[in-house]
């Protein structure tokens, strides 16, 4: 398939959208766990899922990829499409049931949640080298963020605090959306905060924007990736540092190490909380957040160095009461 032949969404047609307060979706999800909770959805939330398009047959071959699936990967890279097609309907179904309702649900209280379709770049994408072909994949799926967040702006905003939130892929595209629409223009005013964990975010991004490293900090971004205590991925040396971060167990930046006790904070899945007694710090050379996962923790998370997967789930319960108390903040700002 050429990029040219992939139809472009029309965010005019709900079926455009993963989420939208005009229709039901997995972001909707209220954990049945939760206390009573009171929803005061003053903002809204654009978010831009991670990369759910992994292969032809979706959810066979997974984004944590060792050595060996990367070589094979790149000796195959010219075998399937760059690009996603937004009326997949079996992509569509995996990205529901995984990221729109794992990670986009967490801002359901605070905010109307958004959450486009697009014709993503493949994983491969993020593998090879730099190339034409590689830059026209992320040209085409920023090209569908920017046309679904311009609708959304001309059509549903009104002037309502927004927040910017994705993970991954989405991460990568929410930076280059903040640089190209909030970076000291007039739509600053209106960003509650930009959550975009799962991907490097460089110092020196942005001219105006700050980095949001206290708990109530509004108008700024932040970020983190996720590993486990004791891993040095050999990429990032490559990096020589140059990651902001942010431990999402108390939102700022230092480097001590925080325990959370019997404190709970992520969730297993939408049906049971992670057990107590993780711990968290951010690596000071590499500028990621290392984190002790509970003896308790899931055999299949503690199998991961990286938990890029879990980047969301590790903090769900700390993310949604920070994305409320942003929003407040926000609003008694005005």
């Amino acid at each position: 398939m050429k990029l040219s032949s992939i139809k472009a969404p029309d965010y005019k047609q709900l079926k455009s959208w993963a989420s939208s307060p005009h229709k039901p979706s997995p972001s909707d999800l209220v954990p049945s766990f939760l206390p009573e909770e009171d929803f005061n959805k003053a903002a809204d939330v654009f978010f831009i899922h991670p990369t759910t398009y992994l292969c032809q047959k979706h959810g066979r071959c997974s984004i944590m990829l060792d050595r060996t699936e990367m070589n094979r990967m790149r000796a195959r890279a010219n075998d399937e499409p760059w690009n996603s097609d937004t009326d997949d309907t079996a992509l569509n179904a995996f990205t529901d049931r995984g990221t729109i309702r794992m990670q986009a649900s967490v801002f359901n209280r605070c905010a109307r949640v958004f959450a486009p379709r697009y014709r993503q770049a493949h994983v491969k994408t993020f593998f090879l080298k730099p190339s034409d072909a590689v830059q026209a994949a992320f040209d085409m799926a920023y090209s569908d963020i920017r046309n679904a967040f311009s609708y959304y702006l001309e059509h549903e905003n009104n002037g309502r605090p927004v927040i910017i939130a994705g993970h991954s892929q989405g991460s990568f595209h929410g930076l280059r959306l903040l640089r190209e629409f909030f970076d000291g223009t007039s739509l600053q005013r209106q960003l509650v905060c930009a959550y975009l964990p799962g991907f490097q975010i460089p110092h020196g991004q942005f001219r105006h924007l700050p980095f949001a490293n206290t708990p109530e900090m509004t108008g700024g971004y932040l970020g983190w990736r996720s590993y486990q205590r004791g891993t040095v991925p050999e990429d990032l040396p490559a990096e020589k540092g140059d990651s902001l971060c942010v431990n999402p167990f108390v939102w700022n930046d230092t480097i001590f190490k925080i325990s959370l006790g019997k404190r709970v904070c992520g969730i297993e899945d939408c049906t049971r909380v992670m057990p107590q007694g993780m711990a968290a710090a951010i690596e000071p050379r590499t500028g990621v957040l290392l984190v002790d996962l509970p003896d308790a923790a899931p055999e299949k998370m503690k199998r991961h160095q990286n938990l890029h997967l879990y980047d969301y789930s590790l903090f769900w319960l700390c993310i949604r009461e920070n994305a409320g108390l942003r929003v407040q903040e926000f609003i008694d700002k005005q």
